[in-house]
């Protein structure tokens, strides 16, 4: 039988996660994961971040079809145009298009 008040493991640990937040800060957990995060890759090397990302993806795209993404990128794009207004994606064509590695050698930007 449980005691009244008693927490169980789970809320007892987003209560000490709040805690030590509210103490630390959240730039103290970033930098902690940084410095986690090159100790594995002095250890591992970067081929184990990517194994692990493509393993995610992989079951991530198992788990989905081409409608799912679909939709997302939709909804991505629906909140770009929202924020960064109508003409965001013409904009930033026309920096594609002006870019030095999309130009043919020899031809100027104002061309």
């Amino acid at each position: 039988m449980e005691e009244r008040g008693a927490l169980s493991v789970r809320d007892a640990g987003r209560l000490g996660g709040r805690r030590l937040l509210e103490k630390y800060g959240r730039e103290h957990f970033a930098a902690l994961g940084h410095k986690v995060g090159s100790k594995l890759r002095d250890e591992r090397g970067v081929e184990f971040f990517r194994s692990m990302a493509q393993a995610g993806g992989a079951a991530t795209a198992a788990n989905h079809d081409h409608s799912y993404y679909s939709n997302l990128g939709k909804q991505g794009g629906e909140k770009l145009k929202a924020s960064r207004g109508s003409d965001y994606y013409r904009r930033i064509g026309r920096m594609g298009a002006l870019s030095p590695k999309r130009r043919p050698s020899g031809e100027s930007a104002e061309a």
